[in-house]
């Protein structure tokens, strides 16, 4: 063993390193992903459109999330999600809205991308004047060949439209071109396919439109941005027609479904996002269908020590569903979980904790039944016992909820709703399924 002496001086080394470490910088295991900000926390104020940006060292066209969840004793919790896509420049940016927010309270802001994520702190400070952003610039995912700025086609056959798009070979454009004179009246529709440099092309029979007619050109990927421009037709005074594209990539499956096999579009939804419980008590969590019957529900994750995974099904086809949450009984060895009547749930894993749920905030997810990207996402505030409601208001007595999935007896229950903190059992239900 090191002398004394030895062994003080390393102890002074790392007070220092700790004291010269800024207390706000961004931690996680992403270095191609950055966070911009002064000092020692990202700063917005109390209003809204506050813009959260950053630099990423990935392929423009590459889809982040980033996430703003309350921190501290922050009244009330919140928790904004957005996704946004790296421009040209290796830049991203969202906004958020802090309107409801106080000066003072905290955040922390979550960057996701595929090969990890990074968070730093954030705080809300008082907004003197006129402190709105402005909406970040949709990112310019699609480009349009044009000369000085039109479209410029012949009136003949495999006449070429092309352009460039930030997306993975094989992703489709969709291009519509339109007629925009009044005596000529014509649309004309088509896919191109991403090629591997970026670029992407569509061949367009303009022999029957005449010299001088004028037409709009829009093309997107996958109903997102929209790129536009005028076109022009123009007299072939030679063998005006263009190559076709040649060597077209398959496209990728996902991105073009044929049309008989297209589902309607389904998703799940959480009615609150945010959902208050004291512990030991039983949390609600009310879910929305629209066209699917079938929802995954993860309660927590790795990080916070505590994972549940669920199968909810509306069986009876009202569109909704109530799920609840008892954290009394969670990780416990049986099943913290109930559903609204006519409903169906089936608790699919749970941690075994040894012991009480902890406070804090657990990440609420619904997945679809492929388990695919999130169709919406929450967040379960476990507070200490005896913590005052978002309102301030602490109930004098236990409200119960009959028919609890943990033992056939009545449970204490509490949610937040807008305005305040509503308690009570039957008619409880009823209100919140018809508000």
């Amino acid at each position: 063993m090191g002398s004394p002496r030895g062994v003080a001086a390393v102890i002074a080394l790392l007070l220092a390193a700790a004291l010269l470490s800024p207390a706000g910088a961004a931690t996680g295991a992403d270095p191609a992903v950055t966070i911009d900000y002064d000092g020692e926390a990202v700063t917005v104020a109390n209003a809204e459109t506050q813009i959260v940006s950053g630099s990423a060292e990935l392929a423009p066209g590459t889809s982040i999330s980033v996430r703003i969840r309350s921190t501290g004793d922050t009244q009330p919790r919140f928790l904004q999600s957005k996704t946004v896509t790296v421009d040209r420049n290796g830049t991203w940016a969202a906004a958020f809205d802090f309107s409801e927010q106080s000066p003072g309270d905290t955040f922390e802001v979550t960057v996701r991308t595929d090969a990890g994520e990074l968070t730093a702190d954030g705080e809300v400070v008082a907004c003197e004047t006129d402190c709105e952003d402005d909406e970040p610039e949709p990112v310019e995912t699609v480009r349009i060949d044009t000369t000085d700025g039109n479209v410029v086609v012949n009136d003949t056959a495999s006449q070429v439209v092309s352009g460039s798009a930030l997306a993975p070979t094989g992703t489709e454009v969709s291009l519509r071109l339109r007629s925009t004179d009044s005596e000529i009246r014509f649309f004309k529709a088509a896919t191109a396919v991403v090629t591997d440099d970026g670029s992407w092309a569509s061949a367009f029979n303009f022999s029957t439109i005449p010299p001088g007619s004028a037409f709009s050109v829009e093309a997107t990927i996958d109903g997102g941005y929209v790129a536009e421009t005028e076109g022009e037709v123009v007299d072939c005074e030679s063998d005006c027609r263009d190559d076709p594209p040649t060597d077209t990539p398959t496209p990728i499956p996902d991105a073009t479904p044929e049309p008989t096999a297209t589902p309607a579009a389904t998703s799940v939804e959480f009615s609150r996002n945010v959902v208050h419980v004291r512990q030991g008590t039983t949390a609600r969590m009310e879910l929305a269908f629209d066209d699917t019957d079938t929802t995954d529900l993860v309660i927590g994750g790795q990080s916070a020590g505590y994972t549940l995974e669920a199968t909810v099904r509306d069986a009876d086809g009202d569109g909704e569903a109530t799920v609840r949450f008892d954290t009394a009984a969670a990780g416990d060895g049986g099943s913290p979980l109930g559903v609204s009547d006519g409903d169906e749930l089936t608790l699919e894993s749970e941690t075994d904790l040894g012991s009480d749920l902890d406070p804090g905030d657990y990440d609420l997810r619904l997945l679809p039944e492929d388990r695919g990207e999130a169709s919406d996402i929450g967040s379960l505030y476990v507070a200490e016992p005896g913590t005052a409601t978002p309102q301030g208001d602490t109930p004098t007595a236990a409200p119960t909820l009959t028919g609890s999935p943990t033992n056939g007896g009545d449970v204490p229950v509490e949610i937040a709703v807008s305005g305040a903190l509503v308690l009570g059992g039957g008619g409880l239900a009823l209100l919140l399924r018809r508000g």
